[in-house]
């Protein structure tokens, strides 16, 4: 199931019919990241960015809540932990990822097409909201932390920082960043 292996435990209770509740663990291995998109509720509605990846990842979550008629969660009701780490994936297109370079000028993210490897990432769902807590991935000698919220109807709230070599970026860049940041850009070998 979703290429890989799924090791479960949970409850399901029904104490209350009109309100039945949910308490799962899961503990996923080498999980197909696009057959987890189209197939789990969940993936779809809180992180919508794995339409454009493949690739493998692991994933540790304990969630909870309560379940509609159709046995479906109430995803404004979820809450729960969890670890998901991307063994070997590809963004294979991203508006966000296109727009920073357009911003900032840095070829490295080639275009939003950009291998993601060896990445962990905690998270919380809580109240309908996931936040990613601050992980950091590298691109061609670039490292970018990245952090942030996003509830499931869409509304996102991240923040990308950026730490380059200074001469990594070009002039180019170098002018937009400033710019982006006010001038508040701190320099010496790198820039942050």
């Amino acid at each position: 199931m979703l290429g890989g292996k799924i090791n479960m435990s949970g409850l399901y209770n029904t104490a209350d019919l009109n309100r039945p509740t949910y308490n799962f663990y899961m503990d996923l291995k080498e999980l197909n990241i696009q057959q987890a998109f189209q197939k789990l509720s969940m993936v779809e509605a809180f992180a919508p960015a794995a339409q454009f990846v493949e690739g493998v990842a692991n994933m540790e979550v304990g969630i909870s809540g309560r379940l509609k008629e159709d046995m479906t969660p109430v995803l404004e009701n979820v809450s729960g932990l969890g670890l998901m780490e991307i063994i070997q994936g590809k963004l294979t297109k991203s508006n966000l990822i296109s727009k920073v370079q357009e911003k900032t000028k840095i070829n490295a993210l080639n275009g939003g097409k950009i291998d993601l490897n060896d990445i962990i990432a905690q998270f919380e769902i809580k109240d309908g909201f996931i936040e990613v807590k601050p992980f950091d991935f590298s691109i061609k000698g670039i490292t970018f932390t990245l952090g942030g919220k996003q509830n499931i109807t869409g509304a996102l709230d991240y923040s990308l920082d950026i730490d380059a070599p200074a001469g990594s970026i070009g002039n180019a860049a170098y002018s937009a960043l400033s710019g982006l940041t006010g001038g508040a850009l701190k320099t010496s070998e790198r820039v942050q």
